[in-house]
């Protein structure tokens, strides 16, 4: 979990301080949101001061991926917010870092492998 931590909170004070402008998505599946406040907050991440102004997002992966209708596959939920994201703001990096235990949790490794060989450019996973 400590290395978890440090690789997200590492790349959030990253993109924080190389592309101010841009849109951080956290989505932890192990740390709760609350959690992974104060993982940032111990970085000096002013995390609320960013989530106020939209730069940064903090959701639970599972709530995504659960949160849309049930008959698409987990990885379309997850696909989907990206592109809302997307859609929402054309001008803006978007930049996300999703833990992806939650597909081995839910037996989708399948899914994540082919999600991870290209299907999404530009997401990280963890």
């Amino acid at each position: 979990m400590e290395s978890m931590r440090r690789v997200y909170s590492g790349y959030v004070k990253g993109q924080i301080e190389s592309q101010p402008e841009s849109i951080i998505v956290l989505l932890p599946y192990y740390d709760t949101t609350d959690k992974a406040r104060e993982i940032l907050e111990s970085k000096n991440i002013k995390v609320r001061e960013f989530e106020k102004q939209g730069s940064l997002v903090i959701i639970d992966i599972m709530k995504v991926i659960r949160s849309l209708s049930f008959d698409v596959p987990d990885i379309e939920r997850l696909r989907a917010l990206i592109l809302k994201l997307v859609d929402q703001y054309p001008d803006k990096t978007i930049f996300v870092i999703a833990d992806m235990s939650a597909f081995h949790h839910l037996k989708k490794s399948k899914d994540l492998l082919g999600y991870q060989g290209g299907e999404m450019e530009g997401i990280m996973p963890l």
